[in-house]
């Protein structure tokens, strides 16, 4: 079973991204704040982030550098209501930028892609 972390310091969205992620098959750990990512992400083998960027203590963009600086670090869907972080160019060290909705369609296809390609580059063995 895949682990997918939900960072974001929304407690509705992560309720709902909790609930139709659980609903999909994936175990559901959620994270509040970018500290409790960050722990969460040193202490648990994650298969995928999906990580808002306006968290209340660290910036997601900065928790993605973070993230970022262990080699093997699980991917990050960058999540937020602003579209404008694309442009930062950080985001562009995320496996993809989803803007956030009610309708998780989206984010569903795009985990599904994410974890699929993870899946394939683990057993080419890199």
């Amino acid at each position: 079973m895949k682990v997918i972390l939900v960072a974001d310091d929304d407690k509705h969205i992560r309720a709902l991204y909790e609930e139709t992620l659980k609903i999909e098959g994936y175990k559901v750990i959620l994270a509040e704040n970018g500290e409790q990512t960050l722990e969460i992400i040193k202490n648990i083998k994650i298969d995928l982030v999906i990580l808002d960027v306006r968290m209340p203590d660290i910036n997601g963009m900065e928790i993605l550098t973070e993230i970022n600086k262990n080699k093997s670090h699980p991917p990050v869907l960058v999540n937020t209501a602003y579209s404008g972080y694309i442009e930062d160019s950080r985001s562009w060290i995320a496996e993809g930028y989803i803007v956030k909705s009610s309708n998780t369609r989206e984010l569903l296809k795009k985990i599904k892609e994410v974890l699929k390609k993870y899946d394939k580059e683990s057993k080419r063995g890199h």
